[in-house]
């Protein structure tokens, strides 16, 4: 059933068929014709060629705009799967039909799977929005996002032409649909590389055999150091490429590194390879148990507190200035964001938007202005989007053979534009600590060594054994210190040490926005909201930790002074 409004779209006639309802009219805001295609695809393939072949030929003869929409029962990449076989033939057609009819995807929010099999165990991107090119020119902000499923396997969306009142909406909107096109270029272009360079072989065998009868000219010879250049050339790229993904730090300078690489990706992969865990005493390499024991540990660990906390009820010495508070919350300039891109890594991994500072650095003339307004909107608003603070957590084992869900330690792959927005806080915050955080704390703080405490505890025992004094050591380990944070006491904390509301209110924003989907064993599952609890490598964690660690040293230092 199709449904519109008759006083933006006027129906000229419509066509009915077991697969699909296409609507041709007029959309009266432009006066454009508009071919609006709702797709409900058969299952199997050599029905979807036909339905493709069909829809490529309308398309291609419509003097006008496209919209189709709807259950293609395809999917277009291995990643739209989870849990099921790709069918790469199928892929293949469906991509053919969506280039051969100039048709561009509009990037789904909300959940990455529209369709979701009842046990949960398999879920597949099977409905998506595709448009025609001039019609995204028309609308770049158009934009689609997945509702609830409720009872039903499918996920209800909803399309919208957007509009730019959110900056940090609109440039993560921009991202993944530029994330998609580089997808859909790298795709064919591993095929184009793989061609060339059968054909680079061709032509050094033709080369060498002309060479070995003795008819090597200098024409011929000059040939074969082209074509040696140009298979060093892509060699070069590969070996980068390896190296990229085997995270080793250092240039690669023409030698062939693939195999080296390809043996440090393969041993990384290994390492980190989840093959089983223990439940309930059992060994277990079910997939979909494992994933729902680690679903369900970590969705447990940043839930909701359901225990009442200690209220701070005490005096802090120390608190920051109308001035550090005022310079605290200035307004972003394009100087200090700059400064901050360029502080980070060309090649750390990426959270959820695929791309690195290194894409951001050399494509800097073209979106500095859209990631400033996205950043500036953040400070001007403290607002931050949902899916603009999503993060890939990877399990790193804590021992080498970890088999239990607790020995594995959550890492945030954290999204660029919130890592920027997160580092320039903590730049600010890095100016202030050194003046309200007691000298007895020594990370992370400007002027301040880590190694200062163990060298100064060592020289305190060492006095006490020469003095033969009584002495009382207490050493504590945090367990999950970062996990265990609960917002409400930090919020008190940034309070008590004199943080202004904007501040706070800032970093509030960037704890409630947080979302993460756990990767196990390359494949990212379902979403889950964080309630409690500081991110591992978002920026802002150690320092915002600090702070709590300095109300702990002040409740201690109040039961001292108390004898």
């Amino acid at each position: 059933m199709c449904v519109w409004d008759p006083n933006s779209f006027r129906r000229s006639n419509t066509t009915i068929s077991d697969y699909f309802i296409m609507i041709r009219g007029v959309w009266l805001k432009t006066g454009v014709n508009l071919l609006i295609v709702a797709v409900y695809a058969p299952h199997d393939l050599r029905d979807k060629r036909m339905l493709w072949d069909y829809f490529a030929h309308v398309i291609n003869q419509w003097d006008g705009e496209v919209v189709t929409m709807g259950d293609f029962n395809e999917v277009r990449y291995k990643s739209d799967r989870f849990g099921s076989v790709f069918n790469v033939q199928g892929g293949e057609v469906f991509n053919s039909f969506i280039a051969n009819a100039g048709l561009y995807e509009v990037p789904l929010g909300g959940s990455s799977f529209t369709w979701c099999h009842k046990s949960a165990t398999k879920m597949s991107k099977l409905d998506r929005f595709l448009i025609s090119e001039n019609l995204l020119i028309t609308c770049p902000n158009i934009s689609a996002t997945t509702l609830d499923r409720h009872l039903s396997d499918h996920h209800n969306w909803s399309e919208a032409l957007g509009d730019d009142s959110n900056a940090m909406r609109s440039m993560m909107r921009k991202l993944k649909y530029l994330k998609v096109k580089i997808q859909e270029w790298n795709n064919g272009n591993k095929n184009n590389t793989k061609r060339a360079i059968e054909n680079y072989k061709e032509k050094l065998e033709t080369f060498d055999a002309a060479i070995d009868k003795g008819n090597g000219s200098d024409d011929i010879v000059n040939k074969r150091m082209k074509v040696i250049k140009s298979m060093h050339h892509i060699d070069k790229i590969q070996a980068m490429d390896m190296a990229q993904k085997a995270k080793i730090k250092w240039s690669i300078e023409g030698d062939k590194n693939s195999r080296f690489f390809h043996g440090v990706l393969n041993k990384k992969q290994s390492q980190l390879n989840i093959r089983g865990i223990m439940v309930d005493g059992v060994w277990t390499e079910k997939p979909n148990i494992v994933k729902h024991e680690f679903l369900q540990h970590f969705r447990r660990r940043f839930d909701i507190p359901t225990v009442s906390r200690a209220h701070v009820n005490m005096s802090y010495p120390k608190s920051i200035t109308i001035d550090q508070q005022m310079d605290l919350e200035r307004e972003v300039s394009k100087e200090e964001l700059k400064r901050v891109v360029w502080d980070y890594g060309t090649d750390k991994s990426p959270g959820t938007d695929g791309f690195t500072f290194g894409f951001h650095r050399h494509f800097w003339s073209t979106i500095e202005n859209d990631v400033f307004e996205a950043v500036k909107h953040f400070f001007t608003y403290g607002d931050i989007p949902k899916g603009c603070n999503s993060s890939f957590i990877a399990l790193i084992p804590k021992t080498p053979d970890a088999n239990l869900v607790k020995y594995f330690r959550p890492i945030s792959l954290i999204g660029s534009i919130y890592k920027i927005s997160a580092k320039i806080q903590a730049n600010r915050l890095v100016g202030v600590l050194g003046d309200i955080v007691n000298e007895v704390q020594f990370a992370f703080i400007a002027e301040r060594q880590i190694l200062d405490g163990p060298f100064i505890l060592n020289e305190v025992l060492q006095w006490c054994k020469l003095k033969k004094k009584q002495s009382l050591i207490f050493k504590v380990d945090f367990e999950k210190a970062y996990d265990s944070v609960r917002w409400d006491f930090l919020d008190d904390i940034l309070k008590n040490f004199g943080f202004g509301n904007k501040w706070c209110a800032w970093i509030q924003s960037c704890l409630s926005s947080s979302r993460g989907s756990i990767i196990i064993n390359g494949s990212p599952m379902e979403e889950f909201q964080f309630f409690k609890g500081l991110k591992q490598c978002d920026p802002l964690s150690p320092f915002l930790f600090i702070l709590i660690m300095e109300s702990l040293h002040l409740s201690f230092q109040r039961v001292v002074d108390a004898g």
